[in-house]
């Protein structure tokens, strides 16, 4: 009996648990201020890449990984030394 409970009690802490754990695998929100930024600078140095950027955007945060390389790319080729790009055109443009 005892070790029934003891499993009774394991599976409910586990399960009560699970919203947490899904909650916690959530992606971060977009840093909106940090976007708007970006957006600017592009403006001002690069007009027609603006379109890219924001399409690639949109691209990751729909999961279109293949997307968001292609866009984030043609930003690179427009100013390959746009230095804000940092870790998404390092992780993207290796697709």
């Amino acid at each position: 009996m005892t070790r029934n409970v003891v499993s009774t009690l394991i599976c409910l802490a586990v399960v009560s648990s699970m919203p947490f754990m899904a909650a916690a695998q959530e992606e971060p929100e977009r840093d909106w201020e940090r976007e708007r930024v970006i957006v600017a600078e592009l403006e001002a140095i690069s007009p027609e890449s603006v379109a890219s950027f924001e399409s690639a955007t949109k691209a990751v945060d729909g999961g279109d990984f293949e997307r968001a390389a292609i866009d984030y790319r043609a930003v690179l080729e427009a100013v390959p030394d746009y230095e804000r790009l940092g870790a998404r055109a390092d992780i993207f443009c290796t697709f």
